[in-house]
């Protein structure tokens, strides 16, 4: 029997292990036991966790690191549903899923404060949803380490204290004795929230994988072991080794800004062992610390993420331009999981500025599944929005400070785009009444056509200096309506197109009255240097007549104020202004730097800064 799974109601329990204690690093052992008469054609698995798990069949590793961080709103939670029937024998079965409870919030994960497990599974003949007999327990090898992650992530360090009793817990013939769990709520959905089904595909998974190049340091005794391109990867080892021996394991992304990332400890058993950290990492290298006494038999990495591929091609004369796109599609990729991110390392948070530019190019680079981590993220922007209707990032998470330019682009350009390029109509319907009390409710414009100004909590338009926000801020008001108007005529709504038709006009009335200069544009007050990436908003926007072509074009040639995160339009306003030779020659100047690191194979976020 194969139903649709929101049809159906939910037969399992929300269960853990006696002991548990919802802190932070919590890592629980489940399993079932069941006898199958007859092997079905289908049985779908409904799981649900705060976090994270690992689910095997029969011996059979089904997924690795199912479920998304916590958070469509802020409210409720995440579930996926799997085809386990495959993986079903006639007679005895043992479904086993080890979990892991991250017990903090940080910029991409809203805790629920619940380090449990639901698992549903059942048609006519089997029922094998979690309940008081299943068996759990707490895994004891999975210890908290000295060093922690920064405040912005999720995931803890994973220190691992090896014990034979506790390798292949997971297999069907596993001997040890488990006692039964505890069942914590009756309720599918009463415990972290209403449940919605992953909106996105599992990560892609490989196998284990041979590193590029393997070096040992013997005066620090580091094995550092490259990886063919940035990656997120969960690293493996094989070693012999005397009892209590420490190998720390880390990325040369360990620390970025000042930022602790993730890392990983593992300390030995006697004899030989082998190992992977569950906790993604990303970098070009894994470094292994390798003490005395220990034998290094093996070493291997397994790659995952989004499950997308770059598809896209690109090739020019231009063999510097070349290596651009090559580093920009690996950032991209890199940047992709439970959420867009703005970085992989420090943060792996989904900062709607950065998802803006990713939504502008994905199309040309990803394959068509890259679309729903898209639809994703919008929905959770709009899942987010205040009673107020002040829209912030990054979310899901703990941080609600609102950044209006990067909000500004979100329902502008980032909505606009997804559309332009996937032309699906049906979530602007779903997200058109919280763009417009944005665009309404929370901003306002003056008489003139210039928007009253607003602050948020954080009033941050780019990295570096020069930073002209007012003015970029109306640019991106301008863009955001325009987009409004867009969305409004593909609801029918005549009314609304009529009404954010006149502000456009009122706003293009006036715009070079309230902020042309006679050599740039600029905002009153401001009075820094020329903004480079304003003043090519500006362009964007069409507010540059042929008048004053030559003097926008020497202000986006003669100043360099915009990191990456903002060069993106600076180079489509020079394009647009008819000077592609410019555009280009410009970019070969900011990435000069970046692109002389031979080793890397990403770009980083500032000019200024390479690690």
């Amino acid at each position: 029997m194969s139903c649709a799974s929101d049809a159906r109601g939910w037969h399992g329990k929300w269960i853990q292990a006696e002991g548990v204690e919802n802190v932070p690093n919590t890592w629980q052992i489940f399993r079932k036991e069941f006898v199958v008469e007859t092997k079905p054609a289908t049985l779908m698995a409904r799981v649900a966790v705060d976090s994270k798990y690992w689910l095997w069949v029969n011996d059979s590793l089904v997924v690795f690191e199912g479920s998304l961080k916590r958070g469509p709103n802020p409210s409720d939670s995440y579930y996926d549903e799997i085809d386990i029937a495959p993986f079903l024998e006639q007679g005895r079965n043992v479904v086993s899923v080890l979990t892991w409870y991250f017990g903090r919030s940080g910029f991409s994960h809203n805790s629920s404060g619940h380090a449990a497990l639901l698992f549903d599974a059942y048609n006519d003949d089997i029922d094998i949803s979690s309940d008081d007999t299943w068996h759990a327990m707490l895994h004891p090898c999975y210890q908290a380490m000295d060093i922690v992650p920064n405040v912005r992530i999720s995931e803890s360090n994973i220190k691992y204290v090896a014990d034979s009793k506790f390798d292949g817990f997971f297999l069907k013939n596993y001997e040890q004795e488990i006692p039964l769990a505890q069942v914590v709520s009756s309720s599918a959905e009463g415990l972290i929230g209403k449940l919605q089904l992953r909106p996105i595909p599992l990560f892609v998974i490989s196998v284990l994988k041979e590193y590029e190049d393997v070096t040992f340091d013997q005066e620090t005794r580091t094995l550092s072991c490259r990886l063919p391109y940035c990656a997120q990867v969960t690293p493996y080892l094989k070693v012999s080794s005397p009892a209590n021996k420490t190998i720390d394991i880390y990325t040369d992304q360990d620390v970025v800004s000042g930022g602790q990332c993730v890392r990983g400890q593992y300390i030995t058993r006697d004899g030989i062992q082998e190992y992977e950290n569950l906790g993604w990492m990303v970098g070009h290298y894994i470094n292994y610390s390798i003490p005395e006494g220990v034998d290094v038999i093996d070493v291997k990495y397994r790659e995952s993420g989004y499950d997308c591929d770059i598809v896209g091609t690109f090739d020019c004369s231009d063999d510097y331009i070349n290596e651009l796109w090559r580093r920009s599609a690996r950032s991209l990729y890199v940047n992709m999981r439970d959420t867009y991110m703005d970085c992989p390392d420090r943060e792996r948070a989904q900062w709607w500025g950065d998802v803006v530019n990713d939504i502008q190019v994905v199309p040309y680079v990803m394959s068509q599944s890259v679309s729903k981590l898209t639809d994703k993220a919008i929905m959770e922007l709009i899942g987010w929005q205040r009673p107020t209707g002040v829209l912030y990032s990054p979310i899901p998470g703990n941080y609600t400070r609102e950044l209006p330019a990067q909000m500004l682009m979100a329902v502008g350009n980032g909505f606009y785009s997804h559309y332009l390029f996937d032309e699906d109509s049906v979530f602007i319907s779903k997200v058109y009444d919280g763009v417009h009390k944005y665009l309404h409710d929370v901003w306002e414009l003056n008489a003139d056509g210039s928007i009253k100004a607003r602050t948020g909590e954080w009033n941050w338009a780019d990295w570096g200096d020069n930073v002209d926000i007012d003015l970029l801020q109306n640019c991106w008001y301008y863009l955001a309506l325009q987009a409004e108007s867009f969305y409004a005529d593909k609801m029918g709504n005549a009314d609304d197109v009529e009404e954010i038709t006149n502000e456009l006009q009122l706003i293009k009335d006036n715009f070079r009255k309230n902020f042309w200069t006679g050599r740039d544009f600029r905002s009153k007050g401001y009075t820094g240097e020329l903004d480079d990436r304003a003043n090519a908003l500006a362009v964007i926007c069409g507010f540059v007549e042929d008048d004053i072509h030559e003097k926008v074009l020497d202000v986006l040639m003669n100043n360099f104020n915009a990191s990456p995160f903002m060069e993106f339009y600076v180079f489509r306003a020079l394009e647009k202004l008819g000077h592609l030779d410019i555009a280009l020659d410009r970019l070969r100047k900011r990435y000069e730097k970046m692109l002389s690191y031979d080793y890397l194979t990403t770009l980083c976020e500032t000019f200024v800064t390479v690690r």
